[in-house]
């Protein structure tokens, strides 16, 4: 199994027991404007919405309106449908830690927004509207993301990395700070129920998520990635004109 893009720290576990680990997709790797879709697998796949696609920042070489990453170059956006969709494998995510992610929605039409299911997730005929292929009644929750500041907006001027104190620069960039959410352990085991798809969802081609973290159960005799490939980072939107109402991560 390839890990080419995530960090995973193995819990202390006899060589018989499952091991709990904290996985971060961090999307690096995955290249500029290339479908994420089984790059994660089996531990995570974002087939189900084949326009979910890694993006790098333009000043690494991609494509991206992106800057303030918490990895260095590489963001996750799509470019149709309302959510980019991450289904995950074995037993789902392991409730005894915290969900975390990071996201940018400069717009006021962006209407971020994250599902957890309780099943697999996909798209019916490839349609823009999500279901489950399941049938309903395995939605557990919603949060709604606020929007999130971006390089126009004062104090930041041109440059939000400096405004903020963070390392990846990309001066200009509109979508720029990225803002961290926080899941709590307890919230997540207060569902009973295991969570086995979370849509990372809003306007399409107006919102990045970066940098997911979350725990994990690998399963006896499940694979386990090398150390050499544990970790790593990526970038892309398309850096487009900064001064429009609505800004973009790629042109249409």
């Amino acid at each position: 199994m390839k890990f080419n893009s995530a960090l995973l720290i193995l819990g202390v576990a006899a060589a018989t027991s499952l091991s709990a680990a904290t996985i971060t997709i961090d999307f690096e790797g995955v290249g500029d404007n290339v479908a994420v879709g089984n790059f994660y697998s089996p531990v995570a796949s974002f087939t189900a919405n084949p326009s979910t696609q890694g993006l790098v920042k333009s000043s690494a070489g991609g494509s991206g309106n992106i800057g303030g990453l918490p990895t260095p170059v590489t963001g996750m956006y799509y470019l149709a449908g309302s959510a980019a969709i991450m289904n995950i494998g074995y037993g789902g995510l392991d409730t005894s830690g915290d969900l975390t992610f990071y996201y940018s929605a400069p717009n006021g039409s962006s209407n971020a927004v994250i599902n957890l299911y309780a099943e697999a997730g996909g798209y019916v005929n490839e349609v823009n509207n999500h279901d489950l292929f399941v049938g309903d009644g395995n939605w557990l929750d919603s949060f709604s993301l606020a929007q999130t500041l971006n390089n126009n907006q004062p104090p930041m001027g041109q440059d939000c990395t400096a405004a903020y104190g963070v390392t990846d620069q990309n001066a200009g960039a509109v979508y720029c700070p990225f803002q961290l959410v926080t899941i709590t352990a307890a919230t997540l085991a207060s569902y009973g129920s295991p969570i086995l798809s979370i849509d990372f969802g809003g306007t399409a081609n107006q919102v990045v998520y970066d940098s997911i973290s979350f725990s994990y159960t690998i399963p006896e005799g499940g694979d386990t990635p090398e150390p050499g490939t544990m970790f790593l980072l990526g970038s892309g939107l398309l850096g487009i004109g900064f001064g429009a109402r609505k800004f973009k991560l790629k042109k249409s």
